[in-house]
């Protein structure tokens, strides 16, 4: 994965590196968010991954975001929107991955989340490089 850039967040930063795949898709090629914050103040996180995500098309990357099973379902709510978004609006280069870890809650989940991110990022530039 040599000459790869990684942004990674949870809780509050998950939703930072939302924030940041849908405004600045060029900056990095992997983008984590594990158990991201998008539920706060009616769900406006959601709402701006929904209509920016479209203007990521050009920039191939590798998106993972997971929640924890035990969380509140309020987290829940806001992580389904965002894995609705991506079904409906994702561009056709970007790879994107989601996951639910069941029995973690808000504060074991990333740390149950980070292998299985950088193994999907590992395996996804392997296949992009041999293109």
């Amino acid at each position: 994965m040599s000459g790869q850039r990684t942004l990674t967040g949870f809780s509050a930063g998950g939703s930072f590196v939302l924030y940041t795949m849908v405004t600045k898709p060029e900056l990095f090629n992997a983008y984590f968010a594990f158990s991201p914050a998008a539920w706060y103040d009616d769900n406006v996180v959601v709402k701006q991954f929904r209509k920016s995500l479209p203007n990521t098309a050009g920039n191939t990357h590798y998106f993972y975001v997971t929640l924890g099973g035990d969380e509140n379902p309020i987290i829940t709510g806001a992580f389904n929107g965002l894995v609705n978004a991506l079904q409906n609006l994702a561009p056709n280069d970007l790879t994107w991955l989601h996951h639910i870890n069941k029995g973690a809650d808000h504060e074991q989940n990333a740390k149950q989340s980070v292998r299985s991110a950088l193994d999907g990022a590992f395996n996804h530039f392997d296949m992009t490089s041999n293109d």
